[in-house]
């Protein structure tokens, strides 16, 4: 007798013909008839979870891993059929990849019965196309469906904050309706929503999912018309999204009583419109951009998360304090940090002055070839890593193949590198710099800021008693002390 694993998946409940006692006899009997055993312990199921996606579906997950083992534990793994498998061809392929040619194990449907011919392979292909196509369509109707329930006014989603849902329809939560109704006025008011978020944590009011509230809980709730009796939708956006107004976006009267005023709804947009032009000054950089040049450095010294530059104040915050979730502010004028860091260059280094060359521009251009070999190695540790995540790969294996590749990755890196120095190739060394002069000196934010993170590891700013700390690499520290001027 042979030995199989087995696989049992259902979506919903509903599916009786599927349920998973009815499949797991079914693969039995097949077993039994045609050679295999299948032990209690290589039966692997997911219940209630679509096969789309292989990431939340722990049982598969649980199978792939026991595949691998050695020597290999079963000789075949059984199915319903190749829609319990999955339901999108590219992971359909990947796994049955690696079964069949990597590990030798072979995946069989006993309901279609396919044989191990040329057009055997045609025929497995057309059905994992069928059931991609079925998943894909399935999707297409539901949304058809939310779409034409919204257009009549009725609910498509859990019930928001502030709301229950009795017999299919929203109606007013008695305990959080208030606090809802308190957020609008108090907003009207002119606190911010990182108040309301410290005020209603301290309260001991969580979200649905009994999570802290945060400025953006806060800023989401303001936004959502089904206070002020609508119902909104768009079926292509995002779920982080969908409180973003779009010519998609559907906005209709609904069925459920209103918890404020249209008037209280108008006036508060108008706040929160006038919030989000004075917010925008504060925003990050875009990625790849450096602005402050102590950026990805300063630590805050309450909670440790790192401190953001702010060009409009020219100078550092906590970037969880903007959130709400750090309760001290630990704002820092860069220009009280340069002070700071050049006293204790000047003391750590003793010298005055060292050889530094203030490049002329941020960024030289480089080859297009190797920027496009350098995006497909990214890509490919992304891969790797998903592939170990969802146990593909070991860690050993994912180990090797990540080593390779930044191996690869470094090359192209040194490639350019040379290309750049040679292009920048100067026939008399770099002048002495003075320390005093460095912050000053015209090279842009980003040249100071790979100069100080290749001297610093960290810096952690103590608001209580206004004291840097310079974690200087390897693990040498210093402190510098004193209040502001």
């Amino acid at each position: 007798m042979k030995i199989a694993a087995c696989y049992i998946r259902v979506s919903t409940e509903e599916q009786t013909e599927l349920s998973p006692d009815s499949q797991l006899k079914e693969l039995r009997r097949w077993a039994a008839q045609n050679g295999y055993t299948i032990p209690d312990r290589f039966i692997f199921q997911d219940e209630g979870i679509s096969g789309k996606h292989t990431a939340k579906r722990t049982g598969f997950q649980q199978m792939i891993q026991a595949a691998k083992e050695k020597p290999k534990p079963f000789d075949a793994i059984l199915l319903w059929k190749f829609s319990r498998f999955a339901r999108n061809r590219e992971d359909s392929i990947v796994y049955k990849s690696l079964l069949r040619k990597q590990l030798g194990i072979e995946v069989i449907s006993i309901s279609e019965n396919i044989g191990d011919d040329k057009m055997s392979v045609l025929m497995e292909a057309i059905i994992e196309a069928m059931d991609e196509y079925y998943s894909i369509n399935l999707a297409e109707e539901v949304r058809r469906g939310m779409k034409e329930a919204v257009c009549r006014g009725k609910r498509v989603s859990s019930a928001a904050f502030g709301y229950l849902i009795e017999n299919g329809e929203l109606v007013c939560d008695p305990l959080r309706a208030p606090i809802v109704q308190r957020i609008f006025h108090d907003t009207l008011s002119g606190m911010s929503e990182r108040t309301l978020a410290q005020q209603l944590n301290e309260e001991g009011v969580r979200t649905a999912k009994g999570g802290k509230l945060e400025p953006r809980t806060i800023r989401y709730l303001l936004k959502n018309p089904v206070y002020r009796g609508m119902i909104r939708w768009n079926e292509y956006a995002k779920h982080a999204d969908r409180y973003k107004n779009s010519p998609d976006t559907l906005l209709i009267p609904g069925h459920h009583p209103p918890l404020i005023s249209e008037e209280l709804w108008q006036n508060t947009q108008a706040i929160l419109r006038q919030r989000e032009q004075q917010r925008v000054k504060y925003r990050r950089a875009p990625d790849g951009k450096v602005r402050g040049i102590f950026q990805g450095m300063l630590r805050c010294g309450c909670c440790g998360a790192t401190m953001t530059y702010s060009p409009a104040a020219k100078g550092y915050q906590c970037c969880r304090y903007a959130r709400g979730t750090c309760n001290v502010s630990h704002f820092l004028s860069e220009a009280r940090a340069i002070k700071a860091v050049e006293t204790a260059l000047l003391f750590h280094l003793k010298e005055s002055s060292f050889p530094f060359e203030a490049p002329s521009s941020l960024s030289t251009p480089t080859d297009s070839s190797h920027e496009m070999l350098k995006r497909s190695i990214q890509r490919k540790l992304k891969q790797a890593k998903r592939a170990y995540l969802e146990g593909v790969d070991t860690l050993d294996e994912y180990q090797q193949t990540k080593t390779t590749l930044l191996a690869e990755l470094k090359n192209i890196q040194k490639t350019v590198s040379v290309k750049e120095t040679a292009s920048h190739v100067s026939l008399t060394p770099p002048a002495p710099f003075r320390i005093e002069d460095f912050f000053s000196s015209p090279c842009p934010p980003a040249a100071k800021n790979a100069l100080l993170q290749a001297i610093y590891e960290k810096i952690v700013y103590q608001k209580s008693t206004q004291t840097l700390l310079l974690y200087y690499h390897p693990f040498d520290l210093f402190s510098v002390l004193g209040p502001p001027n």
